[in-house]
């Protein structure tokens, strides 16, 4: 096809909001929506690449994904090998784990399903986050492994049956993407079905300008003005979502339309005769184009070490410096390696044996990261002897735990005794309402008052709990809630233990405690506002969350640092990110009557004072990862309860 430098041009729009949003810019908000401009650029170049060699009679399946490979592997395989040192010198053990795993989802370009399962795009944990950016190349190469075949399909059709079939699937997938951005953000966000709809209108762009360019009588043939006006709406509508959007922008649905549509209209309007055009193809956007790919790869590994080396957010000075660090670098990847392996003309199968071995490397050496723990037992035996009485055994601390756990609740879903008089109070949620019934029925003498109970209801089953209670037969909405759910959560198992139970219509008060979510505070807050009513308090408890205590402790310890010293340290690794959300769900229930909401973390920090006393007077620690106690810190936990009144009504 025909090179169009406006192309390249439109490139650099759309990496550079990307590399600015990630620098932590706060002018370019929703600089993420570049990632949505490659998309529609990916889908109309494809397309238009097999469409005309079909009908050159030279199109090879085999030859395209040899393409797609020399085009995306050799420079993403060099930023993943130099990512590797990296990672092991500035990473803690649980940040190197989950870089591990990482590292095997993007060799098997699943990495937007593990980020899915795993992260939140928009979370701080994420700008320490190597790999996350490669979610969208998996986006990509997941709609390449398909669509070409589609498009071999649909060209024994007419032509009007392939635009059709687009249309069709793009609506279909904004449909999902506007439903999941609402239900399932996550979902909606990493994966191809709420995504394709993107490249699938850069693809029918393409066929309208096959058609122009043929000469096609049904071609939209339209005045300089209009195509003039046209450009510049695309270029003023991709700007507006960079400086417009941000993360609570519900993405990718139909906010998304303005960045996609904007590309859409400079593909198929702006030329060289248009400003847009001229703009795009001056020759400094062009640069940046061609090498805008490398730009992509090597933006957010830059920008994740940085943080992780200083363990402090960047300063703007140290932001502006790393990006345009970026540029040359990604000049040197693109001149060094990408272009001399894209024209190389080595056979398909020595390209295929070297990515064989380095897709292996990558597997093997993040199989072992994701065993070994983040290689802790290596990372501890690097500390000095007589500091290590500091580190947290998360091995020894789970052993002890499971087995008191088991034991504790045991029977506590019975139902409740009606005989015994006493307040009763139910606490429902997942393993931290777990962790707060063992806490206070270790300490259960200070609780006199009360009769206790646990039951389980994970936050991701609670609007589905609603629409139950509302007696609502599940929705579209619903099923996506559920489909969207990790597997292992059985919500209509929970719900009917529940209910068999008479646990919560006995109760004179209901305890929601969990982890809450960003696409789950609000059903919580919607089943505790239907819930309560005269006679049944429902109280909220906020999420306590820290980055992991464990690897925390190594570094308290290789620093040899006080407690007081410390207690700041792990204040400092609070996760707000986590803790926002049970916020959010505070200031919705405040003004509804018989509801109230309960500061956890203010049970393990003094939060006046910034610090966070993790460790007992004899250095036995209170949480072993994130948010879940030890031993140790449920008995605590329990005296902390009592002693804040939180039931002694």
């Amino acid at each position: 096809m025909k090179y169009r430098k406006e192309i390249d041009g439109l490139r650099a729009l759309a990496v550079l909001p990307v590399i600015l949003f990630h620098a932590g810019f706060s002018a370019f908000s929703g600089g993420y929506a570049g990632v949505d401009v490659f998309f529609v650029i990916s889908g109309y170049l494809i397309t238009s690449i097999i469409l005309g060699q079909r009908k050159e009679g030279s199109f090879s399946i085999a030859r395209f994904y040899e393409r797609r490979a020399r085009r995306i592997l050799p420079a993403l395989f060099l930023v993943m090998l130099v990512s590797l040192p990296f990672a092991w010198y500035s990473l803690l053990p649980h940040q190197l784990r989950y870089f591990s795993q990482s590292l095997v989802a993007t060799t098997l370009f699943l990495s937007n399903v593990f980020f899915y399962l795993k992260s939140n795009y928009f979370s701080e944990a994420a700008e320490i986050t190597p790999l996350l950016h490669t979610w969208s190349l998996a986006v990509e190469e997941q709609f390449y492994l398909v669509f070409p075949l589609f498009l071999v399909a649909m060209g024994r059709l007419h032509e009007r049956w392939l635009v059709r079939s687009l249309w069709a699937l793009a609506l279909a997938s904004l449909a999902l993407a506007q439903l999941g951005a609402s239900h399932a953000p996550a979902a909606a966000f990493f994966l191809l079905p709420t995504r394709g709809w993107e490249l699938l209108i850069g693809a029918l762009a393409s066929v309208y300008a096959m058609r122009a360019a043929a000469g096609d009588p049904r071609a939209l043939r339209l005045p300089p003005a209009a195509m003039q006006g046209l450009s510049l709406c695309g270029l003023l509508l991709i700007v507006f979502a960079v400086f417009a959007y941000d993360a609570h922008t519900p993405f990718p649905g139909l906010p998304a339309l303005a960045p996609t549509v904007g590309a859409v209209l400079i593909l198929l309007f702006a030329d060289s005769q248009t400003w847009a055009g001229r703009l795009l193809g001056t020759r400094a956007l062009v640069g940046v184009g061609l090498i805008s790919y490398s730009a992509y790869l090597w933006h957010q590994p830059l920008f994740a070490f940085a943080r992780a080396i200083s363990e402090q957010e960047l300063s703007a000075w140290q932001s502006a410096a790393l990006c345009v660090l970026v540029l040359p670098l990604s000049a040197l990847s693109w001149y060094f390696v990408e272009r001399p392996v894209r024209s190389s003309r080595r056979g398909g199968r020595v390209l295929l044996v070297a990515a064989a071995l380095l897709a292996a490397l990558f597997t093997v050496l993040g199989l072992i990261g994701h065993r070994s723990d983040g290689f802790i037992d290596y990372k501890v035996s690097q500390i000095a002897p007589q500091y290590r009485r500091y580190l947290i055994d998360k091995r020894v601390v789970l052993a002890d735990r499971i087995a008191l756990w088991e034991q504790k609740l045991a029977g506590s879903d019975r139902p409740f005794d009606a005989a015994q008089g006493k307040r009763r109070l139910l606490i429902l949620g997942d393993s931290k309402a777990e962790d707060l019934y063992v806490a206070m029925d270790l300490k259960r003498e200070l609780f006199p008052q009360l009769q206790l109970r646990r039951a389980t209801l994970d936050d991701e089953c609670m609007g589905l709990m609603t629409s139950t209670l509302q007696g609502i037969q599940p929705s579209l909405a619903d099923r996506l809630h559920e489909m969207a759910a990790p597997s292992d959560k059985n919500c209509r198992t929970d719900m009917a233990r529940l209910a068999a139970n008479h646990l919560l219509e006995d109760a004179d008060e209901v305890v929601l405690s969990t982890t809450w979510q960003d696409h789950t505070w609000q059903d919580g807050a919607r089943y505790a506002i239907q819930i309560a009513k005269p006679g049944r308090l429902v109280s909220v408890v906020s999420t306590a969350n820290f980055n992991d205590l464990t690897s925390l402790s190594m570094r308290v310890a290789a620093r040899q640092l006080d407690p007081a010293a410390a207690g700041r340290y792990f204040y400092a690794n609070i996760r707000p990110d986590w803790n926002k959300p049970g916020d959010e769900l505070a200031a919705t229930i405040k003004p509804v009557a018989n509801t109230r909401y309960l500061e956890k973390l203010a049970l393990f920090c003094d939060l006046p004072n910034k610090t966070c006393p993790m460790f007992s007077p004899t250095g036995e620690p209170y949480v072993y990862d994130g948010g879940h106690v030890t031993i140790r810190g449920a008995q605590d936990l329990g005296q902390r309860v009592h002693d804040a009144g939180w039931f002694a009504k």
